[in-house]
């Protein structure tokens, strides 16, 4: 027989990414971070900001909650500082919002950079007053309940990416990106180059070039077999 869960499993302690790290990523698109990361790392296209301008860079706090239940996220606030994103995994359930209006509030009042939602919320009005961004799959007005089994700060898995409390999330009109604590260092240097490319290609696109060269070249070489 198996014993009955605790209601709460909360890890305390991670490391975070130093403010200097979490500055490096403020304001840059998530598709240039996916091009640094080799094309990966972006969140399911389903789960996107409430409202277009929304963008935030900040270390995630892991919670996940089971169905129709939202007490993980409930503590997390708890534990969470300013300038964390609270990332709340449910399953990808749909049958209620997980979080509102006053959640966002309490948010708020934290300093959070974000909240994402790998689920519905409710409150959509009052959320976007609280001018906390935040990112979820759509809105129900159902509510949930708050009796647990929840867990905090503990590897989740969202949007098809698994994220640990810690990471960095990126996250502007487009959706929401992660990149791994580990890989924070190289992805941040491999961004260096992703931008000089970035602006050679823009500058050439501004002078009117109407193709991609190397696709043109390939297409002059025998690896390429005309059927006309």
């Amino acid at each position: 027989m198996i014993a009955p869960p605790p209601l709460l499993t909360i890890r305390r302690r991670f490391e975070r990414p130093s403010r200097a790290e979490i500055a490096c990523f403020a304001g840059v698109s998530i598709s240039m971070i996916a091009d640094a990361q080799r094309g990966r790392g972006g969140l399911d296209h389903r789960i996107q900001p409430l409202e277009p301008r929304y963008a935030f860079a900040g270390p995630a706090v892991t919670t996940w909650c089971g169905a129709a239940d939202n007490l993980g996220a409930l503590a997390a606030l708890e534990i969470a500082q300013a300038g964390d994103v609270i990332v709340i995994a449910c399953d990808g359930f749909d049958g209620v919002g997980v979080v509102g209006d006053r959640y966002a509030g309490m948010a708020r009042n934290k300093g959070l950079a974000g909240i994402v939602v790998d689920g519905l919320v409710r409150d959509r009005p009052g959320i976007c007053a609280a001018a906390v961004p935040c990112y979820a799959r759509g809105a129900n007005a159902s509510s949930a309940l708050s009796l647990g089994p929840g867990e905090v700060g503990l590897p989740i898995a969202i949007g098809g990416v698994v994220i640990e409390s810690g990471d960095m999330l990126v996250a502007d009109g487009e959706g929401v990106i992660v990149v791994p604590q580990r890989s924070i260092a190289r992805v941040l240097a491999t961004l260096v180059e992703v931008k000089r490319a970035e602006e050679a290609l823009n500058r050439e696109v501004g002078e009117g070039i109407c193709g991609f060269g190397w696709v043109a070249e390939l297409m002059r070489t025998e690896r390429t077999r005309y059927v006309d």
